[in-house]
């Protein structure tokens, strides 16, 4: 079923979001040697980044392209941005990585929970909701504990992880969901 999917997109894309979360920390002080101070200014950049995808932008383009190939498209977004961290070694390559993640896992939300929204009975929304939910909290939990785990065994460990968690994800999702026009139960 379409909405199934969606929750394990959904799933994988918050587990790919939190593995970056709980590692950048760590990489800013081993590639740059950031303290927590300029960490915060770096997470501060990518949720400014971040909020103007979401605030400004992701209406217009749910409009133009529609929540089906924002999904995809946002998660092959997110897997290169992943490859790139760990290459980067100063700011402004950091900085470019960190605001296209930024911007793709910005896209990737909004569209995701409301094509669930879309493709559930009027009566189960609520249900189905919470179990997407319920997914990004297991993801929230698994991602970090994860990821740290291959850091502590290689640098770029999580990031390619991730960022093939993130390839596979967007292409099945690019797959299925452009090739299915099924529609809203309640439409």
């Amino acid at each position: 079923k379409e909405v199934g999917f969606l929750v394990g997109i959904y799933f994988l894309g918050t587990f790919a979001f939190t593995a970056f979360e709980s590692t950048l920390p760590l990489l800013l002080d081993t590639k740059l040697h950031y303290d927590e101070e300029h960490v915060g200014y770096v997470f501060a950049f990518c949720g400014i980044m971040a909020a103007m995808v979401q605030g400004g932008g992701i209406g217009r383009l749910v409009k133009s392209f529609g929540e089906r190939r924002l999904i995809g498209a946002s998660l092959l977004v997110v897997a290169v941005s992943l490859v790139l961290m760990p290459l980067a070694n100063s700011l402004p390559t950091m900085l470019a990585a960190l605001a296209v993640f930024a911007i793709g896992s910005g896209i990737n939300r909004a569209p995701t929970m409301g094509l669930i929204s879309q493709l559930s009975p009027a009566d189960e929304q609520g249900t189905t909701l919470g179990i997407a939910q319920s997914a990004g909290t297991l993801a929230r939990v698994l991602g970090p504990t994860v990821a740290t785990t291959l850091y502590d065994l290689w640098l770029p460990a999580p990031y390619l992880a991730c960022a093939t968690i993130a390839l596979l994800a967007g292409l099945l999702a690019v797959l299925r969901l452009m090739g299915s026009t099924a529609k809203s139960p309640s439409a």
